[in-house]
């Protein structure tokens, strides 16, 4: 049943995000001791190669020296990643910038330093611009100070076949207004260009003197395409959202608002007008000949946060690179054919790689692969999803295959496996010893999360709950309700509709699952009776068909008695409180004789009994469980996070304090918020509701009847009768016989 409510749930968690949004030339090679992260999209796959400090790198280049450094530059050209950088201080007998080189694989950053006094004889050259072109030669703007005092400006060439060059530019160049900084580059003929703000200056040599270029917007990038006879491109963020392209005479050459928001990024230019964008937040693809563009990957949702793209190019195989900070690490990501990058060298890695099977893997799942990756030397997890296309069952029926032969993922996450039946044919490794301390780790009601017969065959790392929300107002101060409590309430309230989101069909499954009309201790079921007649047509009756985009609006006018969801975080709860005035209650879903109606769904791994390296799917499941992952979770549920809850004692226990904190706030302001359709103004949680929250994750249970066959039949038997085919009795005979055929099976 849990994975029915989930699935459910989920559609609903993607629903209300949208409401809430409404207001507010090698391969780089899999090196041991560095993180590699695989993805797959369209026959592509990312990977990530963490790079080397290039600051340590040149301290050890200046050690002793008291001074400083001023970065000006960090590119790339083909493969190689460059980086120009002004060194000064005392224990240097002159100043000097510092040219670091780092080609893959990516081992060591290459260093040349050179003086401030090599550039021209008598003069004194402080660096203030560099710009990388595509021959992996280097431009620099200098400014020279003349033992007289006086003081000139120099472009300056470096490249390591020819080293230095420097020549004198004209007086009028650059001029005052642009040594403020701003963008910088230099083409392979000669032409030097200055950016700020929204205007271009350039100097093409000789007597072609400055020319200006006011732009759409601000100006972010000068580049050039490498196949586009060296054609100089302005990347600017047009006023009012978006991007375009323009060239250095002012045609517009690219215009699109589909990256509209995105973070101002970098832009690599492929072939034949060509090129692709990259930010934080994910990658597109652009064709400039037909004005095409289209979102390939999204980053964030594939796990990678990032904080920065520094520089981003097309490698020699035509793959793109960018170089990227992510959690204060630098690193290079690489998007690429999966057939370009299976080299021999990755296969003959120390690194031995465990494939993790999931339908459906949270962000934080992915980011937790990601990070684990990066800091294990030994073991890296592959997720691996279903194929573009493939359903959840012929993913299942798949994996099956390779586990009957004896081989299959190392790792299984819950929405690919039932865990009884898999325990049944031995097809999972006993983690019960692995774990041995988990219990008084995690809390008390997610201990049972996992566990068959006593024994642990999986490890939940965090949890959501399913539960059904209404107003005090309707159901006073009960803590839980019966399926005929729960209707008599819907009559009583005169709600047009019960649960949200729940039709006819569903609504059924619901009441059947959850009443008396099953006995699950000895497998019986008394479907043809007038109660399961009257339980359809109440479904019938009250089954929500409404839109749930102003689900919020008929919530407050009464329409619907109750809101189905699914809380992974304290995303939704303010609009809760909201939506039902501070008398919001967590009432779960109906359980026969008052029980427990709050459903925990635990986000669990398992492990493959035939893994050949079972130690290390271990370390993984015990990376996910240790205090930096248990505490991110905890913040992301603070915050937007949609990912679940922590299941440690300690993480669970960090969140409430954290909210709590920003509930005493008084520096916190109100905003406008919109709650499916529904307006508010959005402030802190009151003390009352998170208590209310509180109590709601201490109590739910995890489900303990396996349902999902039984809910199958339901919702293929019972529309014959909401569509007006089959009478009621009918389909209640055609379900007793079905379910009990199933109940018998089971014994």
């Amino acid at each position: 049943m849990h994975k029915r409510l989930t699935a459910v749930s989920l559609a609903l968690i993607l629903l209300l995000c949208a409401c809430k949004r409404q207001v507010q030339e090698k391969e780089p090679e899999n090196i041991p001791g560095q993180g590699t992260a695989v993805t797959e999209q369209q026959g592509w796959e990312m990977k990530e190669v963490l790079l080397p400090d290039a600051d340590a790198a040149l301290a050890d280049l200046l050690a002793g020296s008291d001074g400083g450094q001023t970065e000006l530059l960090y590119d790339m050209a083909g493969d190689a990643i460059y980086r120009v950088v002004w060194a000064y201080g005392e224990g240097l007998e002159t100043g000097g910038i510092c040219i670091q080189k780092l080609e893959s694989p990516y081992l060591a950053w290459e260093n040349t330093l050179i003086p401030a006094e090599s550039w021209m004889e008598g003069v004194y050259c402080y660096v203030k611009s560099a710009a990388l072109r595509q021959d992996g030669s280097i431009c620099l703007l200098l400014q020279g100070i003349h033992a007289d005092g006086t003081q000139s400006y120099y472009k300056a060439l470096w490249s390591e076949q020819d080293g230095c060059s420097a020549e004198k530019l004209p007086d009028d160049c650059p001029g005052e207004e642009l040594l403020a900084g701003g963008v910088f580059y230099a083409d392979m003929q000669d032409a030097v260009y200055f950016a700020t703000d929204r205007k271009l200056y350039y100097f093409e040599g000789g007597d072609a003197g400055k020319k200006e270029l006011d732009t759409a917007g601000y100006i972010w990038q000068v580049t050039a395409a490498p196949d586009l006879e060296e054609q100089v491109y302005v990347c600017v963020n047009v006023d009012g959202g978006g991007f375009c392209i323009q060239t250095v005479s002012g045609k517009v050459v690219f215009k699109t608002e589909e990256a509209a928001g995105a973070a101002i990024g970098k832009v690599a230019f492929s072939e034949e007008g060509k090129g692709f964008l990259c930010t934080t937040e994910g990658i597109w693809q652009f064709q400039m000949t037909d004005g095409q563009m289209e979102k390939i990957i999204s980053l964030t949702e594939e796990g990678y946060v990032l904080s920065k793209v520094r520089a981003a190019g097309i490698g020699r195989d035509g793959a793109l690179l960018v170089a990227a900070v992510s959690g204060g690490e630098p690193l290079l990501l690489r998007y690429g054919s999966r057939q370009e990058t299976g080299n021999q060298e990755t296969e003959a890695s120390d690194i031995i790689e465990l494939e993790l099977a999931a339908m459906y893997p949270s962000a934080f799942l992915k980011q937790a692969i990601i990070a684990f990756n990066r800091q294990s030397n030994e073991y890296h997890i592959v997720l691996r999803e279903p194929a573009d296309g493939e359903s959840r069952s012929d993913f299942q029926t798949r994996l099956q295959a390779e586990i009957n032969s004896g081989g299959g993922p190392a790792l299984f996450s819950d929405d690919v496996m039932d865990l009884e039946n898999a325990v049944e044919k031995e097809a999972l490794r006993d983690l019960t010893e692995d774990f041995a301390g988990l219990e008084e780790k995690i809390s008390a009601n997610a201990r049972l999360l996992g566990q068959v017969d006593g024994r642990r065959y999986a490890v939940p790392y965090s949890f959501s709950v399913s539960t059904f929300v209404t107003s005090m107002n309707v159901v006073g101060e009960r803590e839980s309700w019966t399926p005929e409590e729960m209707m008599q309430c819907v009559r009583e309230s005169g709600a047009k509709a019960a649960v949200s989101n729940l039709d006819g069909p569903k609504l059924f499954d619901i009441l059947v699952s959850r009443g008396n009309l099953i006995d699950w201790e000895n497998n019986r079921c008394e479907l043809d009776g007038e109660k399961a007649v009257f339980l359809l047509e109440f479904a019938n009756e009250y089954g929500d068909d409404g839109q749930g985009e102003e689900m919020g609006i008929r919530i407050a006018k009464g329409e619907v008695l109750s809101l189905y969801m699914s809380l992974p975080g304290f995303m939704f709860v303010q609009g809760m409180e909201a939506l039902f005035e501070g008398q919001e209650a967590y009432i779960g879903l109906p359980a026969e004789n008052g029980g427990n109606g709050n459903i925990m769904v635990g986000d669990t791994l398992s492990v493959n009994r035939a893994c050949e390296h079972p130690e290390g799917a271990v370390e993984f499941i015990g990376y996910l469980l240790g205090e930096e992952m248990q505490e991110k979770l905890a913040m992301d549920a603070c915050g937007h996070g949609v990912s679940g809850f922590p299941v440690t004692s300690s993480s669970l226990e960090s969140m409430f304090r954290n909210v709590e904190e920003l509930a005493e706030s008084e520096d916190v302001l109100e905003s406008p918020a919109n709650f499916m359709g529904y307006d508010y103004m959005e402030r802190p949680l009151s003390m009352e509701s998170i208590q209310k929250i509180r109590k709601l994750l201490q109590s739910a249970e995890p489900q303990t009847h396996r349902t999902d066959e039984i809910s199958d039949i339901i919702l293929e038997e019972t529309p014959a009768y909401f569509s007006g085919g089959k009478p009621a009795e009918e389909v209640c005979g055609i379900l007793q016989s079905r379910i009990q055929l199933y109940l018998d099976e089971m014994d």
